[in-house]
């Protein structure tokens, strides 16, 4: 069945307690999971994963704010704010073997780093060094490009009201290529002795540069080989410290927090070739989740994986991956979605080349994917479901009869239905329309036996292949009868 967004709360509890259940038994010693959902059970689902039986409160790592849509298009349809926002919940199976990863974010220009130092070669090694002046810059005063200062007045009236924005920008821009001599000045960490003593003293006694003792600088400048410095009793911190490679560009960075608003629903209707009208995640969510949890060849499990998107992103990430779902999504299957992420070799002038043509849409780029790779699946053994199919595209009267001749000799029908009568009541049958001949056939199926059970694995009426029977006892791991103890024991 389909899932259903509509279930009552007691129907969708059980529906999610079985599933969490058994994620949990798969999970490792060092695993985590995350649900997405949105504000309607939300409350509901935190009471279970909290729970002693599931997860338990003491596992819970995060409570993620994601924004998935803009406000703009939206109709309202009930009073009070638009819903923009859905959330991740984040648990570990146990919080003591989880490894927690540091995780960095793209942010703007930050305009409290608004100094520059002009001559980083000189070295600030002892106490009293260089006038203040000398040193460091505000960088709206300096020459930025090709001679241009960065308030040169023509310039101002030659872009008039866009001038502010474009100076902006070339802030921004200045700032990131000479990230190490960019600095904002802030109140230092638990200021020494020394410090506290200058602090006291004249304006003109103060206005130097001095370093300090290292165990007074801040944890989060551990990157910066240039740490310690204090300006007036403030300390220097250097936009270096800020500025880090992320998915192969340069950019000013801030800690992963737990509201996620720069990850965009817009656009990705079309990634990795399927659509999904509703539950589709842009590939840059799972890769963030993935990162953060992860390392390469780990195994990532999503239950239901819908079209595919964790599983894409997985096989990009050279992650193992193990996806399920019970829904027949067509053209915007997961399998069709993951051939598309390997792809095929290309020919050229007739000669085959090392190029692949690969999905490059979602993370492609970021992770620099050129394709490759496999993976295998498995379906389970049809029986009832395959004249469900046949039924469903059945084109006409003469085609659903021949269907039904099948089904009295080789399909599982309803206890309560007389197959006598059935035949008897034809000529009616063949009266009805399309729509409703199928419905009926339908109605008459068993929809027990729509997949072949275990343990019918030898009955010959279902025709397993060896092959068949030797996958499915792998998947069970079940071991072969020891025929020799069978008959020592009499059995």
């Amino acid at each position: 069945f389909g899932y259903n967004d509509n279930f009552n709360h007691s129907t969708w509890l059980t529906f999610m307690k079985n599933r969490l259940e058994v994620a949990k038994r798969l999970l490792a010693r060092d695993g985590a999971i995350f649900i997405q959902i949105d504000h309607h059970q939300l409350a509901y689902l935190v009471a279970l994963m909290d729970g002693k039986e599931l997860f338990g409160i003491e596992n819970k790592v995060q409570l993620i704010s994601i924004k998935t849509a803009s406000p703009a298009g939206f109709k309202t349809v009930n009073p009070g704010p638009i819903d923009v926002t859905e959330y991740l919940l984040f648990y570990t199976k146990n919080k003591k073997f989880f490894n927690f990863k540091k995780a960095y974010v793209p942010v703007d220009y930050d305009d409290n780093y608004k100094y520059v130092i002009t001559n980083p070669d000189d070295n600030p090694d002892n106490w009293m060094l260089e006038h203040i002046r000398d040193t460091v810059y505000r960088l709206n005063d300096i020459e930025i490009g090709n001679n241009w200062h960065i308030s040169n007045r023509n310039a101002k009236n030659k872009w008039g009201k866009y001038w502010k924005i474009i100076r902006n920008q070339l802030i921004s821009a200045y700032a990131l290529d000479n990230n190490k001599n960019v600095v904002s000045i802030r109140d230092p960490h638990k200021p020494t002795k020394e410090l506290k003593e200058l602090m006291n003293k004249s304006i003109n006694d103060r206005d130097k540069i001095f370093v300090y003792s290292k165990t007074n600088l801040d944890e989060n400048d551990e990157n910066n080989n240039r740490q310690g410095y204090v300006i007036n009793g403030g300390a220097l911190s250097f936009y270096s410290n800020k500025v880090k490679k992320i998915d192969g560009s340069i950019t000013p960075t801030e800690l992963l927090t737990d509201f996620w608003k720069d990850l965009s629903w817009d656009g990705i209707a079309k990634e990795g070739g399927v659509k999904l009208k509703n539950g589709k995640k842009p590939e840059k969510l799972l890769k963030r989740i993935i990162e953060i949890t992860t390392e390469k060849n780990d195994i990532v499990l999503d239950y239901h994986l819908g079209s595919g998107t964790t599983a894409a992103v997985a096989h990009k990430m050279e992650r193992q991956y193990i996806g399920i779902e019970q829904l027949d999504y067509e053209k915007n299957d997961s399998t069709i979605r993951l051939q598309y992420v390997i792809g095929k070799q290309i020919k050229k002038d007739g000669e085959w080349i090392d190029t692949i043509d690969c999905d490059k849409s979602g993370i492609s780029k970021a992770v620099n994917w050129q394709g490759g790779g496999d993976f295998i699946y498995c379906e389970l053994k049809k029986y009832n479901q395959t004249f469900i199919e046949q039924i469903e595209e059945a084109k006409d009267s003469k085609e659903l009869l021949t269907i039904w001749e099948e089904m009295k000799e080789h399909s599982f029908i309803n206890y309560n239905i007389d197959i006598k009568k059935q035949d008897e009541q034809i000529e009616e049958f063949k009266k009805l329309t399309l729509k409703q001949q199928k419905e009926i056939l339908l109605q008459i199926l068993n929809k027990n036996q729509l997949y072949v059970n275990l343990s019918s694995i030898d009955d010959e009426d279902f025709k397993i292949s060896d092959e068949d029977k030797k996958l499915t006892k792998e998947f069970y791991q079940l071991k072969e009868e020891n025929k020799d103890s069978q008959m020592d024991t009499g059995l």
